[in-house]
């Protein structure tokens, strides 16, 4: 089967997926941005390409229309059965109007990551009409979470299987800091994080062995390190930026907490891997944040009380055991992958 990616080709969740099906398929891959060199050298200049956009989640990405002709050029190279766009808006669209104008007959199988279906079309009519043709004129549609598969429902009559990117394993975990916390969304507004911050001054005045990691970077950075020095809590709060994925994971693999309050998601991949090492979830009380965490059984929701965070303590090795088992029943990658590879040869 010849299968081709439309998406992000510097995302490292397009790169899970894109390991995960090489083995199974004659994988390609297009990206409207540029190529990581990981996926590069994973793909080969073969069977990856890039047309060196700048395209973002936010939208306005109008000048990905005339490369249409480059998307069919690589099409008409390929032959694909699938072609797959993560990221309907655009990406999504693409695929769509590239098989239509020219009459393929490969099938489309669209996957959505969050964003594409929760914010963009409440923006205006035009993104609605455009996400309910791409939606309509998909053959399967993927969904990381069931609230935004009910979002879906509501564009279209089209089978969606619903299942999170998922984590590749369940980690040994072993010496937990008691009071590290973990941060690690973009510092955007949607991710609230000065309302962690200023959360965690709380947490830091109750007991001086506090400490709060965050990580990655956003339009945000600045305020967040301004506000930071100004709440004095520069030797009890470290900024990291970017992370690979090996220091990451010795950040999670250390942390009691891992805090994430956006005010919209679909299902977290962040969360899963926080999860999956034993972290205790401090969430948002969001549709998709409640599919993975209950409060009080297994985590929390975002409240500003700060008490019930020293009482758990104490049972910090049940909230391992209890993370990681259901990351084991729900979200281990190959599991997902391999039960979307059998609806794939279907059809």
């Amino acid at each position: 089967m010849r299968y081709l990616i439309i998406g992000d080709g510097n995302s490292p969740h397009l790169l899970k997926w894109g390991k995960a099906l090489k083995k199974e398929v004659e994988l390609y891959l297009f990206s409207f941005n540029r190529l990581s060199d990981e996926l590069k050298s994973f793909l080969g200049e073969k069977k990856a390409f890039s047309a060196d956009l700048s395209v973002s989640q936010t939208g306005g990405n109008y000048s990905v229309l005339k490369y249409a002709g480059m998307l069919n050029g690589i099409i008409r190279y390929i032959n694909p059965d699938i072609v797959n766009p993560h990221y309907i808006t655009s990406n999504g669209f693409m695929a769509v109007l590239v098989k239509k104008l020219m009459k393929y007959d490969y099938k489309i199988v669209s996957s959505c990551w969050g964003s594409d279906i929760l914010v963009n079309p409440n923006r205006n009519f035009l993104y609605r009409k455009i996400t309910r043709y791409i939606l309509k004129h998909s053959d399967l549609i993927t969904s990381d979470s069931y609230f935004m598969t009910d979002k879906i429902l509501n564009f279209c009559n089209k089978r969606v299987l619903t299942f999170p990117f998922g984590v590749e394993n369940i980690p040994n975990v072993t010496g937990k800091e008691p009071l590290l916390f973990f941060s690690n969304r973009m510092l955007k507004p949607n991710y609230n994080i000065d309302r962690i911050v200023a959360f965690f001054k709380n947490i830091y005045e109750r007991d001086r062995r506090a400490r709060l990691i965050i990580a990655n970077d956003g339009v945000l950075r600045d305020t967040i390190l301004d506000q930071i020095n100004s709440l004095g809590l520069s030797s009890a709060v470290e900024y990291v930026g970017f992370l690979s994925k090996e220091k990451q994971d010795e950040i999670y693999a250390k942390s009691s907490f891992y805090i994430s309050i956006p005010d919209s998601d679909a299902t977290s991949v962040s969360l899963l891997e926080a999860m999956s090492f034993g972290c205790i979830p401090i969430v948002s009380n969001i549709p998709s944040n409640r599919e993975w965490v209950w409060d009080g059984y297994n985590g929390f929701y975002f409240d500003g009380n700060i008490d019930k965070l020293f009482y758990v303590q104490s049972r910090i090795d049940d909230f391992i055991k209890i993370n990681q088992e259901i990351i084991r029943k729900r979200a281990l990658w190959h599991n997902n992958i391999s039960n979307f590879l059998k609806v794939i040869y279907e059809l």
